[in-house]
């Protein structure tokens, strides 16, 4: 059954290394937000680093709330079927920190930070209900679409961040990972481009209050703020496009085959 530990015990290292997978939970301190957990698996991605000691990189995904509630309160659970209880920080691509725990060897493209915590406690489960399952492969969507987005960028680092390529990592860290969907603050990196390039970070934050949305328009209003907008395509002005393009064609379609048919009859 369930068993405490107060670090991790040495017959849990090696079984630890084992595993393909794992969950993070965390949660904002409000009441009223919301709980995250995140399933987590690319291989080489989690390290124990000592017996309190662990840490895994955080690849970039579209929402941030794991680094948004850590910035908050610190709290954080890891599961494997082994619970480690926890607290901590994180840091970003870019700095020393964050070089000095993933050199550039080991660094997946599109982590966008080392997620680095300290036990407080371990306790194992039993697994009772959990059913057995057996492993197959790792996916490779992730690291692909991200190594992808890295591609527009000149490089990962806090550089020329003023027009970062719309389809780069930069700029996806500044829509999707400068705040969490209740409205936290996430990755420094994605706030500081998203007030350069004036993106409205709780655009698609549904939880956000509306105060916090005013402020933050306020700030987007700096007239010190470089402008250097996103280039974003209206969704209903291609539908607009497409049906025009595909009006035209049945035209010129109708048009043929109606000289073509009338051409048959005698005059």
């Amino acid at each position: 059954m369930v068993n405490f530990f107060s670090d991790i015990p040495e017959n849990i290292f090696e079984w630890i290394g084992k595993q393909h997978c794992f969950w993070v939970a965390t949660a904002p301190l409000s009441p009223a937000g919301h709980v995250n957990v995140s399933p987590k698996g690319i291989a080489g991605t989690f390290k124990v680093l000592d017996k309190n000691t662990v840490m895994y990189q955080d690849l970039s995904g579209s929402g941030v709330e794991t680094i948004a509630h850590i910035r908050e309160n610190g709290r954080i659970t890891i599961m494997f079927q082994v619970r480690e209880i926890l607290e901590g920080t994180w840091h970003e691509v870019g700095t020393p920190e964050f070089k000095k725990l993933i050199p550039d060897e080991e660094r997946i493209p599109g982590s966008r930070a080392a997620i680095y915590v300290k036990l407080h406690s371990v306790s194992t489960s039993c697994g009772y209900a959990v059913p057995i399952y057996e492993f197959s492969h790792h996916r490779n969507q992730l690291i692909s679409l991200l190594a992808n987005k890295e591609k527009f960028d000149d490089d990962t680092e806090q550089k020329n961040l003023d027009c970062k390529s719309h389809k780069g990592m930069f700029n996806y860290w500044a829509q999707k990972n400068a705040a969490s969907i209740d409205g936290l603050l996430g990755m420094d990196i994605g706030l500081e481009i998203a007030k350069h390039q004036k993106v409205d970070i709780y655009a698609y934050k549904p939880f956000v209050h509306e105060e916090k949305r005013r402020a933050f328009a306020v700030e987007l209003k700096d007239p010190t703020a470089p402008l250097c907008r996103v280039r974003r395509v209206d969704s209903s002005y291609v539908m607009i496009g497409v049906g025009f393009v595909a009006g035209l064609l049945v035209m010129a379609a109708f048009n043929h085959f109606s000289m073509h048919f009338l051409s048959s009859f005698p005059l």
